[in-house]
């Protein structure tokens, strides 16, 4: 009798699992709205169809402070982000760093505290300073620290590091002084203009924007048309005049309004123009603090004569526009310089 063959075992080569990254904000068609850090689901979609898997998004893009209801779809923290990623599109809200001392956590080192604007109130949300995710942060900050150490880790220093940003090599720093002095030279502009507050915070939204992106983006994608900037200034300024005119009407109602006036002369064009600045405090915010806001910046007809009775209208007439009557603008406590026409056109009114 033959001895039986020896058995063979047939081992079935599993078939590799591809794990696929989830793109990062600005790879896909279309970046991610302000405040979702990623939109995974269409694309888990895609790649299962392809047969591989697809990572878990890093952190949730609307944490929860509260449990579901069983009968709803959307938690209050989630309605929290929705309503403060809408309103800090259209301006309503605003992000300034936190400055309460009892708010030691490490995670505001990349968030922003989110603010209503015009009442500096916190709205209990939080934006990372490094890809505009909006957290709630009503219950605490441990979304916002679990955020730091998964999403964002890597784009940033991580929480205890001391630092923000990632250091600039000398040698790149050198290329981008070159650029500066170039800059200066062919359009013969002012180098403290280039270094002004003003560009420097225009220069560091372009990074965090490239950065977000994850790599280099082309500037000509990003610079708009004069016309739509100039568009976009009109709004902004109508939306923030909207806010601060109640706001000036009810200090000027309870004598808590300052104002003062300035004129002056374009040098190339020779255009003239007037301003108003009003000073008020408004008892409803946490902090009693003065305000000062520029509230008229106007031309003055060249052909006018610059005489106190020119200079009274061109101001009643710059604030009616604005919806201010003539009981209003004579409740303001206007200070003056010595100029003698200033002094003229405010002698019937508080001084």
């Amino acid at each position: 009798m033959s001895a039986p063959a020896p058995r063979t075992r047939s081992r079935r080569r599993k078939a590799p699992q591809v794990t696929v990254p989830l793109p990062g904000p600005g790879e896909g068609d279309d970046p991610p709205p302000l405040g979702k850090v990623l939109e995974p689901e269409n694309r888990r979609e895609g790649a299962a169809a392809a047969g591989v898997s697809v990572q878990p998004p890093l952190s949730s893009p609307t944490p929860s402070t509260s449990s579901e209801s069983s009968s709803s779809n959307s938690c209050p923290g989630d309605l929290l982000v929705e309503e403060s990623v809408r309103k800090l599109r259209a301006g309503e809200y605003y992000t300034s760093p936190q400055k309460k001392a009892s708010h030691t956590s490490n995670a505001w080192k990349t968030f922003h505290v989110v603010k209503e604007r015009g009442t500096d109130l916190e709205v209990g949300t939080a934006m990372c300073i490094v890809c505009e995710c909006v957290l709630s942060c009503k219950s605490g900050t441990s979304s916002m620290l679990k955020h730091q150490l998964s999403y964002c880790t890597g784009m940033v220093n991580g929480p205890g590091a001391g630092a923000q940003y990632r250091p600039v090599p000398t040698v790149l720093r050198g290329t981008f002084v070159d650029k500066l002095a170039d800059t200066c030279a062919l359009t013969m502009g002012s180098v403290h203009l280039l270094t002004s507050p003003a560009v420097v915070g225009l220069i560091q939204t372009a990074v965090d924007i490239s950065a977000r992106c994850r790599g280099r983006v082309d500037v000509q994608d990003l610079m708009p048309h004069a016309t739509t900037v100039m568009s976009r200034i009109d709004t902004r300024a109508d939306m923030e005049m909207k806010r601060l005119v109640p706001r000036v009407k009810k200090a000027i109602a309870e004598h808590k309004c300052q104002g003062s006036t300035d004129m002056w002369t374009d040098d190339d064009q020779k255009r003239h123009f007037i301003a108003i600045t009003v000073t008020f405090v408004d008892d409803e915010k946490e902090e009693c603090v003065a305000e000062t806001y520029d509230l008229v910046v106007a031309k003055f007809p060249s052909a006018m004569k610059a005489t106190g009775v020119n200079i009274r209208n061109a101001m009643f007439t710059a604030m009616a526009e604005l919806g201010f009557t003539a009981e209003e603008f004579s409740g303001i406590e206007w200070v003056t310089d010595r100029g003698a026409n200033i002094k003229k056109a405010l002698e019937n009114d508080s001084r």
